[in-house]
């Protein structure tokens, strides 16, 4: 409830000296919902934000290695599925050399 919230928040504050902050993104909404669907210019998208682009493109990169990790296909380069600390260096190359600077 709110009244729960609140209490925790108080409590984060006065224990903690932690202050709590809401950011409310209208536009971080999901695909199917009702605001979205009755105004679909309020979302980013490439027509009506085109500078987005670099974006949405490093975005894309990004979800083909995450897929790709999690099915196995970057063993060969030494990657895993479960990435550790030690195979950051091993993901920044292949990200550069092979998928952003072809």
């Amino acid at each position: 409830t709110y009244e729960e919230l609140k209490l925790l928040i108080d409590n984060m504050a006065k224990q903690w000296r932690i202050l709590s902050i809401t950011d409310l993104v209208y536009n971080h909404a999901a695909n199917g919902c009702e605001l979205l669907k009755q105004h679909p210019e309020a979302a980013y998208n490439l027509i009506n934000s085109p500078h987005l682009k670099p974006a949405v493109l490093l975005d894309s990169i990004l979800m083909q290695f995450n897929c790709d990790a999690n099915e196995g296909k970057l063993l060969s380069k030494g990657i895993p599925a479960e990435i550790q600390e030690h195979h950051l260096q091993l993901i920044r190359h292949y990200l550069l050399d092979e998928k952003l600077i072809e």
